[in-house]
């Protein structure tokens, strides 16, 4: 599996650069965080282990490819994000809400969370310009 995310994300970064884009890191945001071991039910003990097995494989083939990841809480994802982003809860919602309407169709809560992990991964100066530009 290991294998397989490291050529995935190779694959995709080797895209990245052909059509200009530099990508400069990473956000995955999970659904939760407990220690699959600590799950007393076998099914959601295999589902939580599954989750805990893709972040670990793709995070580090990332890292591999030099590329900083962090992983990012859904509950929490947007009080985490306005500490980093030096603006309050609610302004970071609104600006990542603002997003979507320049996306066409509808603008879901996992493409919100993703463009909101997207922010946060840019250098300090390139965030600053991101919200400018809006």
């Amino acid at each position: 599996m290991a294998g397989a995310a490291k050529k995935c994300v190779h694959e995709l970064l080797k895209q990245a650069s052909k059509e200009g884009h530099a990508v400069v890191g990473a956000g995955l945001v999970v659904g939760r965080l407990v220690d699959p071991t600590t799950l007393h039910n076998q099914h959601i003990r295999a589902h939580g282990l599954e989750g805990q097995l893709f972040r670990t494989v793709l995070r580090d083939a990332l890292c591999a490819q030099e590329i900083p990841c962090q992983v990012l809480l859904e509950k929490t994802v947007y009080i985490t994000a306005s500490a980093a982003l030096s603006k309050s809860p609610t302004d970071t919602k609104r600006i990542i809400a603002g997003l979507g309407e320049l996306h066409r169709g509808s603008w879901r809560a996992e493409e919100k969370l993703a463009a909101l992990a997207a922010w946060m991964a840019l250098p300090a100066g390139a965030k600053k310009s991101a919200v400018k530009r809006r």
